[in-house]
């Protein structure tokens, strides 16, 4: 749902029932989690909880016992719109007995989910399946996989840069969508595998092998179809990817779904290549047009004043993507998600629509007021928590050693609700407004945009 001069879009009538939907599906999933766009974080939690008090050559626990958790997940943004779906958990589970110590939370778990966003029409749907396995050999080692697929009919493309422009001069009464002009369908299919050694109780190492196949259409009359005919973006870059992952992973956090303290930082570096043939204009290029790469910081801080029922929380995340990167690319996060995670949108500057802002230099900054009442019982159902949230984001993104004009930061502010379930699942329910160029046939101007987003987890 996104406004700028459009005061009166359609998509705003959307704001009460979507709220309602929301707490409905919050009612609905009771007390475990519906779905983590970060699939990784299932497992973190567990790692987590584990890491407490965890000693060298103790004896794991047998596994016993099996859990079944069938879920009827609700999401909008303005991106994706209004979708459900179904989400499945299927978890091996441990037995904590008397002078035992536990490493892990599950000898596995399986977990899926498939969603479809259908108002105000079908524009996008998603599907993803998570594998994490503690193997009894070694306490030290968790291994994962994670096989996703996920089809947007309408993404969003505004070009290259920190100045890039929504073009409202192309708009129309008619679209059954709004700025056809700066859309492009995008399905991305993914395998991974991933695996994780302990160095310390807070102290990991990662590796992961990720095969990509990613399928861009073209639309007549649209700006990357002019950017492409005027060789401004280079190609389409339809095609079969081979990654390499690896990093580290230091958590001091006392919690991966709701943290008051401690802190994160995971530093990570990718190298792609591109398998198959290229096109011929490719082919005459030089031989590194088949490869990219990118590294990554992500710092998260969290401090609760001694007594005080407040949490600030910081972030900060710093990207270099480097050579021949698709264009959809840019301005993605890297990381272990199952779903892209981008600079703007829901997991990064809200206010503002998914890739709206792409280079392959990119920070993100991002700072929340939490605060935290105590819980409270609905019945004998559950424990539910009610946090009110102020946020800032701001974001820039560019090339090292090119002039990028633009402001020096593109920041958004709102706030929001986080409901809390059992410790175990977070809803959240944002609104943030942030200011982009928007031009017309008036001139050029700086106006504000509105975002309202209904999901699942943190956003950092």
């Amino acid at each position: 749902m996104t406004k700028g001069s459009n005061p009166k879009s359609k998509h705003s009538v959307l704001v009460v029932p979507v709220v309602l939907l929301v707490l409905l599906s919050l009612l609905l999933s009771l007390p475990q989690p519906a779905w983590s766009e970060a699939a990784a974080e299932d497992s973190s939690k567990g790692e987590e909880d584990s890491s407490k008090g965890e000693q060298e050559g103790s004896e794991v626990a047998e596994a016993s016992g099996n859990k079944l958790i069938i879920l009827p997940p609700i999401s909008y943004t303005p991106d994706s719109g209004l979708g459900s779906g179904v989400y499945v958990s299927y978890q091996r589970q441990y037995v904590n007995e008397p002078g035992q110590t536990l490493s892990r939370p599950w000898r596995w778990n399986l977990c899926a989910i498939a969603m479809a966003y259908f108002k105000p029409k079908p524009i996008a749907w998603g599907f993803a399946g998570t594998f994490s396995w503690f193997p009894r050999f070694s306490p030290k080692l968790e291994l994962g996989v994670i096989l996703s697929s996920h089809g947007w009919n309408k993404d969003q493309w505004y070009g290259f840069g920190n100045a890039s422009v929504r073009d409202l001069r192309q708009r129309s009464p008619d679209d059954e969508i709004s700025d056809p002009w700066h859309r492009f369908g995008l399905q991305q299919h993914r395998a991974a595998v991933s695996i994780y050694y302990r160095l310390h109780p807070q102290l990991d190492l990662f590796g992961a092998l990720l095969v990509n196949y990613n399928h861009v259409t073209v639309g007549e009359n649209t700006l990357l179809k002019q950017q492409l005919d005027n060789g401004i973006v280079r190609a389409a870059d339809s095609g079969l990817f081979l990654s390499i992952d690896a990093g580290i992973r230091l958590d001091t956090r006392n919690s991966r779904i709701d943290p008051e303290r401690g802190g994160l930082l995971l530093a990570t570096g990718q190298a792609t290549v591109r398998a198959g043939q290229l096109n011929e204009s490719d082919e005459q290029s030089a031989p590194a047009s088949r490869h990219s790469g990118r590294i990554a910081v992500d710092v998260r801080g969290f401090i609760s004043p001694p007594g005080a029922k407040v949490v600030l929380a910081g972030a900060a995340f710093l990207q270099r993507q480097f050579g021949r990167v698709p264009f959809y690319e840019l301005g993605v996060m890297l990381g272990p998600e199952a779903k892209p995670r981008h600079l703007t949108g829901a997991y990064g500057v809200r206010g503002l629509a998914r890739g709206r802002l792409r280079d392959r230099d990119s920070l993100l900054l991002r700072g929340e007021l939490r605060l935290r009442p105590p819980g409270f019982a609905l019945g004998k159902l559950l424990r539910l928590r009610l946090e009110p949230i102020f946020f800032v984001d701001a974001t820039r993104v560019g090339t090292l050693g090119v002039a990028s004009p633009g402001p020096a930061l593109h920041p958004s502010l709102g706030g929001g609700l986080r409901f809390i379930v059992e410790e175990q699942t977070l809803f959240r329910l944002d609104v943030g407004v942030a200011p982009e160029f928007q031009i017309d046939d008036s001139g050029l101007h700086s106006r504000w945009n509105f975002g309202l987003y209904g999901t699942l987890y943190q956003s950092f």
